[in-house]
């Protein structure tokens, strides 16, 4: 408000002149300015807090039946993913079911409002790698020191 009233007043003689005595970029003076002529005081007044939009996308009929969906289901049973639901098979499945798009980050915000927090899968192989090794399969990997094979024995 100072720099715009500082130019109206001719206190100053420009934009660059302006910048220097209160020690704000040009292009801030000019916009300022610009935001002034054509909307006048109430164009310069602070806007603080978030935009308001629509509070949630997708509605509470919707998302009981992305929360059945993604407990009664994997993403590989849905031809969406691999067979963990990460953010990127929510996204998809939300687009898919809701017709929303949203982004990865979004989808994370939103799971965890809902109680949704980020698993770290169960470390180990599973069932079926075991019947492809077969049963020495963890002598092989206790046995070998630093890379080697191990002992014939």
């Amino acid at each position: 408000m100072r720099v715009v009233a500082a130019l109206e007043s001719g206190q100053v003689e420009g934009y660059r002149q302006a910048a220097e005595v209160f020690r704000v970029s040009v292009r801030s003076v000019g916009t300022w300015w610009r935001v002034y002529q054509r909307q006048g005081r109430d164009g310069l007044v602070v806007r603080s807090g978030r935009r308001r939009g629509p509070v949630e996308l997708i509605g509470p009929e919707e998302r009981g039946t992305l929360f059945v969906a993604m407990a009664d289901y994997s993403p590989e049973e849905l031809l969406i993913g691999g067979p963990l639901w990460t953010r990127p098979a929510v996204v998809e499945l939300i687009r898919l079911v809701v017709g929303v798009d949203m982004t990865e980050q979004g989808v994370g915000l939103w799971l965890r409002r809902h109680g949704f927090t980020p698993q770290r899968p169960a470390r180990g192989p599973t069932s079926s790698s075991r019947r492809r090794c077969g049963p020495g399969w963890m002598r092989t990997i206790r046995g070998s020191r630093r890379g080697r094979r191990p002992r014939a024995r």
